[in-house]
């Protein structure tokens, strides 16, 4: 049978004394390290949680209000995906970038940033919306030792022709991505926020 000890493993500042008390000459002092190392840690990580949600950049002075605000990108009914959407307000602070990029059902949630600080939504008020798909041409074999050499009317010619190029690849029109030349706007209020679907294959066929 298994025989326990009558002697425990106590902590130092009372060693000496119920030692003495019990006769006990094996009792050791205990280092209690773990309960130490998990405080350490669970600080450690209330620390990153308020350094991330709590601590973040402050909200600059003179930054907008804001609401919730989507937009929609289709073509021919089909959500666009992929799609940088942008809003430029006519007023304000040219400084700040309000955008999103569409998701797999063409929807842009807005955020609005000033430098490093991020909110969600638009500014409240009118502003343009621009609409981007990026694509990438696919080389045609002129390397840019080759483009260094061409003349200025070379150059000028080669850079027409690979602009007609993407254009035949752009999925969205060259003048939806101009703040000049769109014709989507977008009013975002106060209480409602703003929500719009542009399907651009529509606004092609209205100006034909």
């Amino acid at each position: 049978m298994k025989m326990y000890s009558s002697c425990f493993e106590i902590p130092e500042a009372e060693h000496a004394s119920v030692a003495s008390r019990s006769g006990c000459s094996r009792a050791k002092p205990t280092v209690h390290t773990g309960f130490g190392i998990r405080f350490f840690c669970l600080l450690m990580s209330i620390v990153s949680v308020l350094s991330v949600y709590g601590c973040g950049p402050a909200r600059p002075t003179g930054m907008p209000q804001t609401a919730p605000c989507e937009i929609r990108v289709l073509k021919n009914g089909v959500p666009m995906q992929g799609v940088d959407v942008s809003l430029f307000r006519e007023e304000g602070n040219s400084a700040l970038s309000i955008m999103a990029y569409t998701d797999s059902n063409g929807i842009a949630k807005i955020k609005t940033s000033w430098g490093n600080y991020t909110t969600n939504g638009a500014p409240i008020g009118k502003s343009k919306i621009t609409l981007t798909k990026h694509v990438e041409l696919p080389s045609d074999g002129v390397t840019d030792s080759q483009i260094e050499k061409f003349t200025p009317e070379e150059a000028t010619a080669y850079e027409e022709k690979r602009e007609a190029e993407i254009d035949k690849l752009r999925p969205i029109q060259k003048q939806f991505s101009n703040f000049e030349t769109t014709p989507f706007e977008i009013i975002v209020d106060e209480k409602n926020g703003g929500n719009l679907t542009i399907d651009i294959e529509k606004e092609i066929t209205a100006k034909e």
